[in-house]
């Protein structure tokens, strides 16, 4: 359809100067156009307006009028049955998505700021914001009135714990009132209709950070560290990539069975960063969030006979250490000796890598192929 000739108008008989559309104006079956202030020069009032759309003839089209502004960067949108909605999704030259009811006041809906979830931070608490998010932690896996969702990252809080049904990777608009809880920013929803889902999208990547980063500026960010376990202790472990520890809390209500962490064990955690008055923290959400790369802890030492055809058959009994090489090039350090009478049996003690182990050379059935036997070890 050639809009040519047609116009937009505000108020007739004042306000702005109509816009008319160029020759080359073309609106296809289903399309969308959109035009801004600097397009048009029409400049909408704030205490109440009109917007018309006249056609080449000078007739009236379609016509809106409000009483009272809308918050900075929301929008009035048509909807299919005709009426008009306030959203808090602006969707220039798209598909309309109305986010919030026809319900709006001044000093509610009016009052809340169009922001970008990145720049969340910035703003005090109090603040009534809008903006557009991707569900990273859903309800109820880390508290029952609480979520995540990824980007800058932050916590939203229902008092209700009536979320609606929302999944990982869910693309939401939020609005609500910032707060915050032991040290911790979060968004106050008022109701559940303060959360409008849009359509599954790709899950939220973590962002690989150093254990020793883990902070403010990390709060509410689904990350991922790397390090060794230092200091086990329950439902509750640090781990360190020598930059510094992190707190890692297995929470219950997310069912992750906490793999074996002994101290020196290598893992991977993803999670969210939040914060309580104890400190910073790592909650991861699932069981494939915490990775043992490779197990930590203590080796003991096991009892065994070993044939040692191979192992130096002049021993003498001094008091300098002497070493002993096993098959496969395992070596140990003899650092203790007792001979018995007749110089047939041979007691060591050795150290075996951490451990000292007791053992005893006793000859064997033909002369020449000594046995050394494992008596047993500690540490």
């Amino acid at each position: 359809m050639n809009l040519a000739g047609w116009k937009l108008d505000d108020v007739e008989g004042g306000g702005s100067r109509p816009y008319t559309f160029s020759s080359d104006t073309i609106l296809p079956a289903g399309g969308i156009i959109s035009f801004s202030r600097s397009d048009t020069g029409i400049a909408l009032n704030n205490g109440g307006d009109t917007i018309r759309l006249v056609d080449f003839e000078g007739q009236v089209v379609a016509t809106q009028t409000y009483e009272q502004s809308v918050g900075e960067g929301w929008s009035m949108n048509r909807n299919t049955d005709g009426t008009y909605a306030v959203s808090t999704t602006v969707t220039a030259g798209k598909s309309n998505i109305i986010t919030v009811s026809n319900d709006f006041s001044e000093g509610s809906v009016a009052s809340a700021v169009a922001i970008d979830i990145h720049d969340i931070r910035s703003y005090s608490v109090g603040t009534v914001v809008t903006f557009d998010g991707v569900v990273s932690v859903p309800p109820s896996l880390l508290g029952k009135r609480v979520m995540y969702v990824a980007g800058s990252g932050i916590q939203l809080y229902l008092s209700s714990g009536e979320f609606p049904g929302v999944g990982v990777g869910d693309r939401v608009t939020v609005t609500g009132e910032l707060g915050e809880y032991a040290g911790e920013m979060r968004v106050k929803l008022s109701s559940a209709d303060a959360l409008v889902v849009h359509g599954v999208g790709p899950s939220p990547v973590s962002v690989e950070v150093k254990t020793g980063g883990v902070g403010e500026l990390l709060e509410g960010q689904l990350v991922k560290i790397s390090g060794s376990v230092v200091d086990p202790s329950g439902s509750t472990f640090y781990v360190d990539d020598g930059s510094g520890r992190v707190r890692i809390v297995v929470k219950a209500s997310t069912g992750i069975q906490k793999p074996r962490t002994a101290t020196g064990t290598i893992v991977n955690v993803v999670g969210v960063v939040s914060q309580t008055k104890s400190g910073y923290r790592i909650l991861p959400r699932f069981q494939d969030d915490i990775v043992v790369v490779r197990a930590g802890g203590k080796v003991k030492a096991s009892k065994s006979v070993v044939d040692t055809r191979s192992v130096v058959s002049e021993l003498a009994c001094e008091n300098s250490p002497h070493v002993v090489s096993f098959p496969d090039d395992v070596r140990v350090r003899v650092v203790g000796c007792n001979t018995s009478e007749g110089g047939s049996k041979h007691t060591f003690f050795i150290l075996f890598g951490l451990c000292f182990v007791v053992l005893q050379l006793v000859g064997g059935a033909r002369s020449g192929e000594p046995l050394l036997r494992f008596f047993g070890g500690g540490g």
